[in-house]
């Protein structure tokens, strides 16, 4: 990977966490859209930083929400292992968990569907709900 791009996708990263250390999840998305959009047309170069980061459990919860948008919005099919093991992780944020089950809804892998029904069942209606949401981006018929 080119040296400029790879400082571009750490630049924009540091932008968001910055960004999620003041505002609240509200304006979480509108506030880094400049920083989501360029990572976003980065694409596939900035999955596998995107996602050391998505799991990181010492990060900020808010930035691994980003995180995880991002990798949906590029469809990157290698996170979605590993954001099936946020989703089912009920130690992890519920916001962070339903972020990961609408990740989930829009890359329509097929190996997200059992979890996505798991959590249908899940105590925690919110996260419930998205999943609900999340399955209907299948064709489950």
């Amino acid at each position: 990977m080119r040296a400029d791009v790879l400082a571009e996708i750490h630049r924009r990263m540091e932008e968001i966490d910055e960004i999620s250390r003041k505002t609240d999840v509200s304006q979480l998305f509108t506030s880094a859209k400049p920083a989501i959009s360029q990572l976003t047309f980065i694409g596939t170069p900035a999955a596998p930083y995107l996602l050391k980061e998505a799991l990181n459990k010492e990060r900020d919860t808010l930035s691994r929400m980003v995180y995880i948008q991002i990798l949906a919005g590029i469809e990157n099919k290698e996170s979605v292992p590993y954001l099936i093991n946020i989703l089912k992780d009920s130690k992890e944020d519920e916001r962070l968990r339903m972020q990961t089950a609408s990740a989930l809804g829009i890359l329509k892998d097929e190996r997200a569907i059992l979890p996505l029904k798991e959590a249908l069942l899940s105590e925690n209606k919110r996260i419930a709900e998205i999943s609900k949401l999340a399955l209907r981006n299948f064709d489950t018929e």
